[in-house]
């Protein structure tokens, strides 16, 4: 609540939504884990990573249900671009219910991402830095860019500052997990 007044009076920080939305990252890391096919194998633990991840945060926003925080609506060019660069729940839950189909008992699977933890835009866009970092320790360039992106997503009113801790734990986990950056080489 205390950074609304940024989120209302600075525009440009929605486009924080565009940065960390699934279609930039996804192009991002995939075409990192394509160019690291060629000289090792860690392309496909890249791509793993990235989905991995996506799936735990699609079920820890299913299980963990906390209150969203007020939201600053993007305005003029802001909500164009965002809307058009980002998937939103909505559309999500839209596909799934012509995949699974409607049901009368009003299925669990429409309750699907109503949480706001943890931060899908950060752990996007943390785990992209860190695979654009290959095996390098992350510095203070991505703790500064995790910082910036944490500021702007609860600036805008999209998420709680956990749940951007959350999303930049859950990108250094998975890129942990799955040997995309650490002490075990050089970088390429």
């Amino acid at each position: 609540m205390t950074l609304r007044p940024f989120g209302v009076h600075l525009p440009a920080l929605q486009l924080i939504w565009v940065l960390g939305g699934i279609p930039l990252t996804f192009v991002v890391v995939l075409i990192v884990a394509w160019r690291r096919k060629a000289t090792r194998n860690s392309w496909l633990g890249i791509l793993l990573g990235f989905v991995v991840g996506s799936l735990i945060e699609v079920l820890a926003k299913h299980f963990i249900v906390l209150p969203n925080p007020p939201n600053v609506r993007p305005t003029g060019f802001y909500r164009t671009i965002v809307a058009v660069t980002n998937i939103d729940p909505q559309q999500i839950l839209h596909l799934l219910s012509l995949i699974v189909g409607r049901s009368r008992t009003g299925p669990s699977h429409f309750r699907l991402l109503q949480g706001s933890f943890p931060s899908g835009h950060l752990f996007r866009i943390t785990y992209t830095l860190l695979v654009l970092l290959g095996r390098r320790r992350p510095g203070i360039g991505v703790i500064v860019a995790a910082a910036a992106a944490s500021f702007c997503v609860v600036a805008t009113g999209g998420h709680w500052i956990w749940d951007a801790v959350g999303g930049v734990i859950l990108a250094t986990l998975m890129a942990t997990w799955f040997g995309i950056y650490g002490a075990r080489g050089k970088a390429p």
